[in-house]
């Protein structure tokens, strides 16, 4: 059966705008797009329909920007904070777990790593804390989608800041550190100790890769970039798994999904492999592919998971077997 033209349209207003927006503005555009449409055949009803998805688009940017400033339910902002706070802190546990003995062995300060640590916590911390946020049903649909994408884009603010200049100080005085308990000299700062500045500066085209295994600044630039705007990508992912409404299939792809993004940016951080696969922007982004292509992915198996409401139960109800009343 297909859908009434504008359908998918107002679908998307009513995910991301409150009701009366939609009923103020959304609703009454489609009215006008749908029977403007009709009436016109060929060449002119495709520039009607240009017109029309120009209209919406225009709308929806303009009416989102206003639904942002507006304040969100209450309780909603306090819990979906400490649910981000509670995972982060879970993945800086577990990756602090993992190497606490080599920097135990080596002398250096313990605090130095967990910017690197945060680093890699924040934007994985946002899938199970965007579906657990997600999946209440204390806060309408449009509410919680809002306080995520802003969340989102203040993440990636906070990820530029961290992964482009406090990262990098904070290594080479591990590395310093490190080198001092061992009685070595001072070692000069590495692809990953540059700031986002000097990256973006020294990073040409024709960097050569001085050692096999090393991967070039160009390749280091992307990679950083793409792990400070991958919130985005990520707090996607997590709404579409939010939309499986079959709780286990919700649960399985959420295991699989975290386990894919630790492998993926952790095997940036340990053993760059994808910098040998290509071209050093393609690499850099490589995990960004990787994101969209499971959320396109996640979003179809969701549309097809559909629950049936229940229907009533046929047969006499009580009243009936209860006989006339005397």
């Amino acid at each position: 059966m297909t859908a009434m033209p504008g359908a998918r349209m107002l679908a998307i207003a009513q995910a991301w705008c409150s009701p009366d927006t939609v009923a103020r503005v959304f609703e009454p555009l489609i009215a006008d797009y749908q029977a403007d449409g009709a009436s016109r055949q060929g060449i002119h009803r495709l520039r009607c329909t240009l017109a029309g998805v120009a209209c919406f688009v225009v709308s929806f940017a303009l009416t989102f920007g206003r639904d942002l400033r507006r304040p969100l339910p209450q309780g909603l902002t306090g819990r979906s904070s400490l649910t981000f706070m509670v995972f982060v802190a879970l993945g800086m546990t577990v990756q602090f777990a993992t190497m606490f003995d080599d920097f135990v062995q080596s002398g250096a300060n313990t605090s130095l790593i967990f910017p690197a640590f945060l680093g890699l916590a924040l934007p994985l911390a946002l899938v199970p804390a965007t579906i657990l946020v997600a999946t209440d049903p204390r806060w309408p649909a449009h509410a919680v989608r809002r306080a995520i994408a802003c969340g989102a884009a203040a993440l990636v603010t906070t990820l530029i800041v961290l992964n482009g200049w406090v990262v990098p100080n904070f290594n080479q005085r591990l590395r310093v550190a490190t080198a001092a308990h061992y009685g070595q000299p001072p070692v000069a700062r590495g692809n990953r100790e540059l700031s986002l500045r000097e990256l973006a500066a020294t990073a040409a085209p024709s960097d050569a890769v001085s050692a096999p295994r090393r991967p070039s600044r160009r390749y280091e630039l992307h990679a950083r970039l793409g792990l400070m705007f991958s919130p985005i990508p990520i707090a996607a992912l997590g709404l579409a798994v939010a939309r499986c409404r079959r709780y286990a299939l919700r649960r399985a792809i959420l295991w699989w999904t975290v386990c894919a993004l630790v492998l993926m940016f952790g095997s940036m951080t340990v053993d760059p492999w994808s910098a040998r696969l290509g071209a050093p922007p393609i690499s850099g982004w490589l995990p960004h592919v990787i994101l969209i292509l499971l959320t396109v992915a996640i979003h179809a198996t969701s549309r097809r998971d559909t629950v049936p409401p229940r229907a009533p139960a046929s047969g006499p109800t009580a009243k009936e077997l209860s006989g006339p009343t005397p």
